[in-house]
């Protein structure tokens, strides 16, 4: 989680040449297709979706929308300084993860839904890493089990990129036809992962 939408950055960059805006709004369509995808994998084994992932992921919704119009709209350097700030977070909380850290958990069930809202807007302005900010935020609400915390994030992934990705595209600030290709073999990757996650 997290190395993926970085490499993904670097690929637009140095391969197509886009723009890191058009590149960092091409990733939220691969977003559809990494949740939609680890659904239907992690159900094909007989790994439920549980109810609250959903409602987490409604949550997500208006965060999602907020975070997408700050990402068009906000200078680039705000973009970048967030993208550096967020690669260095991805390296230290790899690391503590490998110290096997447990989390506090959120008691409280209204404030359970509040790191929800912060993961729509944090996939809606960068995405990068998405899917770890999910996961932190299943751990302290939800549960420490690996495989029902990556089940549960693809619920949440899938609601809160819709938001994104329609936003954007209202936004005219995707360009499809390298978007549609990432999404197609993202998803792909997502099915399969999903089913070998599940023994």
């Amino acid at each position: 989680a997290g190395a993926g939408g970085v490499r993904g950055l670097l690929a637009f960059d140095f391969v197509a040449k886009l723009e890191p805006a058009e590149a960092n709004a091409i990733l939220r369509l691969a977003a559809i297709g990494i949740g939609f995808a680890g659904v239907i994998g992690f159900r094909s084994r007989n790994q439920a979706i549980p109810p609250q992932a959903y409602r987490f992921g409604l949550w997500a919704l208006p965060g999602g929308i907020a975070g997408a119009l700050l990402a068009v709209r906000l200078p680039q350097i705000v973009y970048e300084i967030a993208l550096l700030t967020t690669v260095t977070w991805l390296g230290i909380e790899l690391i503590r993860s490998r110290r096997g850290q447990v989390p506090k958990p959120i008691e409280n069930r209204f404030l359970q839904f509040l790191p929800f809202m912060g993961v729509g807007a944090y996939m809606g302005f960068l995405q990068v890493g998405t899917g770890l900010v999910a996961m932190a935020a299943l751990a302290r609400t939800h549960s420490t089990d690996l495989v029902q915390v990556n089940a549960a994030k693809m619920a949440i992934v899938m609601l809160a990129s819709v938001a994104a990705v329609t936003t954007l595209a209202l936004e005219s600030a995707i360009v499809w036809t390298p978007a549609i290709w990432l999404a197609v073999g993202c998803g792909a990757g997502s099915f399969l992962a999903s089913r070998f996650a599940v023994k």
